[in-house]
């Protein structure tokens, strides 16, 4: 039997495709599965669960289910103008505590800030600095058992420890040293780290492509690398650009996703509806999979054209229009040379909730007004599916069992940490 025990973290991918070439990655963030024991009687909406050669399959015939949200916040953090602790510049992350207080990363002054459940502001810590307790490019941060709380550094990769009521209590640095940002990064209950970090070979000419491969590695409670679990696929990639040192992958490209939960590791490849959840010592084959249904995913010439425009139109959204380099990029990026995949990857990001339900992204269609979550019960059943806020940006911290916790920006551009309801049918 799986663990049910779900360690809360966030993960967020930025797809905008723009990369200045470097060695390393960006991170990519994914989240957690936990299954159980399947129920004695298998629902309507599943048409089988079963066992083939030792690995337990749950096979879900529909995804149609809706849950239904709130259209209003019922928590919004985030001012224009007021106390400087309501005002953020560049949230990170953000998790509840058990006590409802919620926690938000804030990059712009390097701090921790915890905010009451009303929404009031409660204490701050952290800051700017190589000292114990500080940072230099805060990343993600995850709530612990007892409500500790711990933050992770980019600049090195490194993870400090902090009381529920911000007092320091260690620290510890990843080996080897990672020279870009992960793209995933979580921890096991026995405390090791997992990281999933992308190797590419050499840029070569211009649009010449080659392989990128995922490595997912182990890590022990003091950070050190212990091995090698698997190298996955991840896609194509190629300088676009050499003058302004501009690459990329193609359109659409389907790469590998990696989660941790509890003692087990899910990979997905996204080439197809599947999860596989996988023992953490070894991902040669899963011990449980997961499949669904889901549309049609062929890439259609709408499909380009909306990508091709929203690419062209980013300068003015950022307000970076005034930006030769950023506008050329983005020219670049929307060239018609840039090959298209024939398919959509069969997902986007995984995330896990609070209560161990499993969240998977529908894969995003520019031309579509919308952004659509799909959820899975511990046991792999699928419940519903939810619509989130459309918005540029719009990052999901974190899924409660009745709320989605997330960042979006006003019409002002001012970032708030807002929470929604929702209910499951």
């Amino acid at each position: 039997m799986l663990s049910s025990r779900c360690t809360r973290a966030s993960r967020r991918t930025r797809e905008s495709g723009l990369v200045r070439p470097a060695s390393g990655c960006w991170i990519l963030c994914v989240l957690v599965l936990a299954c159980g024991a399947p129920d004695s009687e298998t629902p309507p909406s599943v048409t089988a669960v079963r066992d083939s050669a030792g690995i337990r399959i749950v096979e879900n015939a529909t995804t149609s289910a809706r849950c239904l949200r709130e259209d209003l916040a019922d928590l919004d953090l985030g001012l224009v103008d007021g106390p400087e602790e309501y005002q953020f510049h560049s949230i990170g992350d953000a998790a509840t505590l058990s006590d409802g207080r919620i926690a938000v990363s804030d990059r712009g002054s390097q701090q921790v800030r915890l905010f009451l459940p009303d929404g009031t502001f409660d204490l701050a810590f952290g800051g700017e600095g190589g000292g114990p307790g500080e940072f230099r490019a805060q990343s993600q941060l995850w709530v612990l058992p007892a409500d500790t709380i711990l933050v992770a550094d980019q600049r090195p990769l490194s993870f400090s420890w902090f009381t529920s009521t911000g007092e320091f209590v260690r620290s510890a640095s990843v080996e080897p040293v990672y020279g870009n940002p992960p793209r995933m990064l979580d921890f096991l209950d026995d405390g090791s780290l997992i990281v999933a970090h992308e190797c590419c070979s050499d840029y070569g000419a211009a649009w010449e492509w080659s392989r990128r491969d995922l490595f997912v590695t182990r890590h022990g409670p003091d950070a050190a690398r212990v091995d090698t679990l698997a190298v996955l696929p991840f896609g194509r990639w190629a300088l676009f650009d050499e003058e302004l040192s501009v690459a990329g992958s193609p359109l659409f490209e389907t790469v590998s996703r990696v989660a941790v939960s509890g003692d087990r590791i899910l990979a997905s490849l996204a080439r197809d509806r599947e999860l596989g959840l996988h023992d953490p010592w070894s991902m040669e084959r899963p011990t449980h999979i997961i499949r669904w249904t889901g549309e049609d995913r062929t890439v259609r010439h709408e499909d380009v054209s909306a990508y091709r425009d929203w690419e062209l139109a980013r300068p003015r959204r950022v307000g970076l229009e005034d930006d030769p380099w950023y506008r050329g990029a983005q020219e670049v990026l929307a060239s018609p040379e840039r090959l298209v995949a024939d398919e959509f990857p069969a997902h986007g990001e995984i995330y896990v909730g609070v209560d161990g339900d499993t969240w998977i992204r529908d894969f995003r269609r520019r031309r579509e007004a919308r952004d659509v979550w799909m959820s899975f019960s511990p046991e792999g059943l699928f419940q519903c599916r939810l619509e989130v806020p459309f918005v540029e940006p719009w990052d999901v911290f974190e899924f409660g069992s009745d709320y989605v916790l997330g960042m979006e920006k006003d019409e002002f551009d001012v970032e708030h940490v807002r929470r929604y309801r929702f209910s499951k049918p």
